[in-house]
């Protein structure tokens, strides 16, 4: 019985070949054939060859055993580091009242006005007065104080 693999979308398939084929070149920078890349990295040469060539059913452990054969399985840690996307949506749920379904709530993060009362940072308007410190100027205030300074004299 074999094994339902869920497909690649065709983009993730085109960068699968393509890592297989930097694998292929980065051997061959490095003058080693593919009988002996297969028996450094303890797998048949079939199977190097399906490594090599991007195949979507070889194991990611078959990758990094190559990887580690070419001295490059440090770079598998740097795959999914940036994460952009995922911190963005980690941001916004930090954002979020803990319980959506109680109206009592109180959001994790506030900012603490004067008075000691507490304000939901969704609700705070950079323009609004009452969350900006005491005694802050607008930009409007700072530019209409600030006169050009004459050049001087040499």
């Amino acid at each position: 019985m074999s094994r339902k693999v869920s497909p690649l979308l065709p983009r993730t398939t085109d960068a699968l070949r393509q890592f297989g084929l930097s694998l292929m070149l980065a051997r061959r920078r490095r003058h080693i054939t593919a009988k002996q890349a297969a028996e450094r990295a303890g797998m048949a040469p079939l199977t190097l060859r399906h490594v090599e060539r991007g195949e979507d059913g070889v194991t990611i452990g078959a990758y990094l055993a190559v990887m580690q054969v070419l001295g490059l399985e440090q770079e598998f840690l740097t795959l999914a580091k940036g994460d952009a996307f995922g911190r963005e949506l980690q941001d916004a749920a930090l954002l979020r009242p803990r319980d959506v379904n109680r109206p009592e709530a109180r959001p994790r993060y506030t900012r603490r006005l004067g008075s000691g009362q507490l304000r939901p940072l969704e609700e705070m308007d950079t323009t609004d007065a009452t969350s900006a410190p005491a005694g802050a100027i607008t930009v409007e205030q700072l530019s209409a104080l600030i006169k050009p300074v004459p050049p001087r004299a040499g």
